[in-house]
């Protein structure tokens, strides 16, 4: 006599629909359930509560079913950067999503959940970044674009209204997508180029209520505040891991950017280095949480497999038979 919808769906049961238990089919050791079509014997497994199923509705609404592994764009000694959860269900009261993450479940806007595959490519952008662009939209991946593209060149400063499906879109064109793989964030640390004073430096400070920088160049002289526009943000910097596009190959940067903006870059497969090359040569190179990688450390290391724990431009990874995760010179996709 209780009431029970499927979590499947067809044409005699449309998602949703609400039955009554009426019996058990002991030949198949299933729940027989009456729709308003007919009466099917269910698996358990497969049968919900009304309630349940609202959630599930809801969940889904908000772009997030129950069941998708989730990363929250935020984090915290429980949920580190990078941390894969799980939907579980909907909170009514407060309209927000239950994510289940390997220390607990908890609940979030659904705005501040993204997909694993987002979070990799986004290589930590959050919605409120500012972030400028390390190539041009002709060399930009758009496979899945969710929408009208956005046209853009390296260099120009956006920050960060949304996220969707490895896209995003700004508060300078709320209406235009573009993707996160192309992206550069601007932080503290990042190496810049200062337009008006054409000099390379770092950020030390910044973004301030303002949203305004100061760059200490390499004479250790330091810029006034300077908004984001007024900056190039280097694509890469020494030590990131790439993927030279021309090539096909993986390696590390050990050169740049210099005052042309160009760099060096030692490939991992004969260690041999390659010529002068602009940022658009390269793609970096993520990983996401939990990805099987290979690693050593200088460069007649052996190579190692493990996975990895913690991402971003130096990711962790625990080698296999190890009880710890550390940074390694080199680390490359399997």
């Amino acid at each position: 006599g209780s009431r029970r919808c499927w979590t499947g769906s067809n044409d005699d049961i449309p998602k949703g629909a609400v039955g009554e238990v009426v019996g058990w089919n002991s030949s198949s050791k299933n729940i027989r359930v009456k729709f308003p079509k007919g009466t099917w014997a269910i698996k358990a497994s497969e049968l919900i509560t009304p309630e349940a199923q609202a959630e599930r509705a809801a969940c889904e609404q908000a772009g997030h079913p129950v069941g998708s592994r989730r990363c929250w764009t935020g984090s915290n000694d429980d949920i580190p950067k990078g941390a894969v959860g799980e939907v579980v269900g909907w909170n009514s009261s407060s309209a927000d999503i239950r994510v289940k993450f390997p220390k607990g479940t908890w609940r979030f806007d659904a705005s501040k959940l993204i997909t694993p595959e987002e979070a990799q490519a986004a290589g930590g952008v959050k919605p409120g970044d500012i972030v400028t662009f390390a190539i041009g939209d002709e060399s930009a991946d758009w496979a899945g674009c969710p929408g009208t593209r956005l046209s853009f060149n390296s260099g120009r400063a956006y920050t960060v209204q949304k996220i969707r499906n490895g896209f995003f879109t700004s508060t300078e064109y709320e209406t235009l997508w573009a993707p996160l793989s192309a992206l550069k964030l601007f932080a503290k640390g990042s190496i810049v180029r200062h337009r008006s004073r054409d000099k390379i430096g770092i950020i030390s400070f910044g973004p301030d209520s303002d949203k305004d920088f100061k760059v200490t160049f390499d004479d250790g002289s330091e810029s006034t505040y300077v908004k984001a526009d007024g900056l190039v943000v280097a694509p890469f910097q020494k030590g990131d891991y790439v993927y030279h596009v021309a090539t096909k190959r993986y390696g590390v940067i050990v050169y740049g950017p210099d005052s042309d903006e160009e760099y060096k870059v030692q490939y991992y497969d004969d260690t041999t280095k390659s010529g002068y090359l602009k940022g658009s040569a390269f793609r970096g190179s993520f990983f996401a949480v939990g990805e099987k990688v290979k690693v050593r450390d200088g460069d007649d290391g052996t190579w190692s497999k493990g996975v990895v724990t913690q991402t971003g431009r130096k990711p962790k990874v625990q080698k296999d038979g190890w009880d710890s995760a550390h940074t390694w010179d080199q680390v490359c996709p399997l």
